[in-house]
């Protein structure tokens, strides 16, 4: 369960303004070894080709030591990418978790789910949020 609860479809916005982000990072430095903060980064294979992955993983490796783990869910991707990816994100200093969109026990799990009448919608990267009903 998460430690906040929202009502209606927008989430309240806080802290309008100009943003220090100095101040949020040194924030963050000091919650995070109170309470550990984890990252989902859903991403597909295709972005690891393009660049836009490795700039994030980057940044994470060298600029963002608050967080505890990175879960990384990956779609779009063959064995070979994966193994690829969990390679490359292996890199990080952070416990790094990888969730296989595409592997034979995530697929299994939305074939059931299917097979049950839980349309989970199409592949990408709001399959998870379809599948929870969200999007």
């Amino acid at each position: 369960m998460s430690d906040f609860y929202q009502t209606g479809v927008v989430a309240n916005l806080h802290r309008l303004g100009r943003a220090n982000e100095h101040k949020i990072e040194s924030e963050l430095e000091v919650f995070g070894k109170q309470r550990p903060i984890a990252l989902v980064l859903p991403a597909l294979y295709s972005e690891f080709e393009s660049g836009a992955l490795q700039r994030i993983i980057q940044e994470l490796k060298t600029e963002v030591s608050y967080l505890r783990q990175i879960i990384l869910t990956l779609g779009g991707s063959d064995a070979g990418q994966f193994s690829q990816a969990r390679e490359y994100i292996a890199k990080l200093p952070q416990q790094v978790r990888i969730i296989w969109n595409d592997g034979p026990q995530v697929s299994g799990l939305f074939q059931m789910l299917e097979e049950n009448d839980l349309r989970i919608g199409p592949p990408g990267k709001g399959l998870f949020r379809m599948a929870r009903g969200i999007g």
